[in-house]
């Protein structure tokens, strides 16, 4: 799975700033709350804690700890850490960290979570890579659950240029396809600009990826409006 179009230098160490939360201010807890419902009966009997990584903001976090779960975050971005510790239900849930490189002792996670196309920043080496080692802090048991977009629904539905007023400011969005990946530029009227860029990943070459990093994981894959919600579990 090559991937030519991964760029340098990494989008994401740009483009996740307090304005980010901003921008996405419509992808809100209610949808959090709903999201982590779906999700309750795959955490159902999990062997040890939650990590959701790249929580950002920390709304599904909130939401999984109101649960009861054991649940903590690691995402990169200071700005986003900043804002989900204030939320009262985070102190001393977070952690900032690379998720390629994660600070937590393999095998002492009940499940991994990526939530809100929180996968596929990088190369495809960089992505399998990523993959293996998160499916490597399961303990027996354990889940990993990534909510990832429909590619072709994507591209379906893909509007090219759109604006609107956020916070007071115009905001202009621009989105295309560039092989196997959907690249979106955010221009802010303030001048403000950034760029994302995520692997499309259609369901079989999420399960070639596990295959050929001999990640020892059971694949459930499930359609969630214009996404795959893919579930592993690591065997007992």
């Amino acid at each position: 799975m090559t991937d030519p179009q991964a760029s340098e230098p990494a989008w994401w160490k740009d483009a996740f700033t307090a304005d980010y939360l901003k921008i996405y201010a419509h992808r809100d807890d209610a949808e959090a709350e709903a999201m982590v419902e779906r999700l309750m009966p795959m955490l159902a009997g999990i062997p040890g804690p939650v990590l959701d990584v790249g929580c950002g903001g920390g709304r599904h976090l909130a939401a999984l700890r109101r649960r009861g779960l054991a649940a903590f975050g690691l995402d990169y971005s200071k700005d986003l850490l900043a804002a989900a510790t204030v939320r009262p239900e985070l102190p001393g849930r977070l952690v900032r960290a690379d998720m390629r490189a994660p600070p937590i002792a393999p095998g002492s996670c009940g499940a991994v979570l990526l939530l809100f196309t929180a996968f596929g920043y990088f190369t495809d080496e960089e992505n399998a890579a990523c993959l293996k080692s998160l499916a490597e802090l399961l303990l027996p048991g354990g889940v990993l659950i990534l909510d990832l977009p429909d590619p072709e629904a994507v591209k379906a539905g893909l509007v090219a240029e759109s604006q609107r007023m956020v916070d007071g400011r115009l905001v202009r969005e621009s989105r295309r396809i560039v092989g196997n990946r959907v690249e979106k530029t955010v221009r802010m009227e303030d001048g403000r600009e950034w760029r994302e860029s995520v692997r499309l990943f259609h369901p079989e070459e999420m399960q070639t990826m596990v295959s050929s990093r001999c990640i020892s994981l059971t694949t459930t894959v499930m359609n969630h409006q214009r996404s795959f919600l893919y579930h592993f579990k690591r065997p007992l």
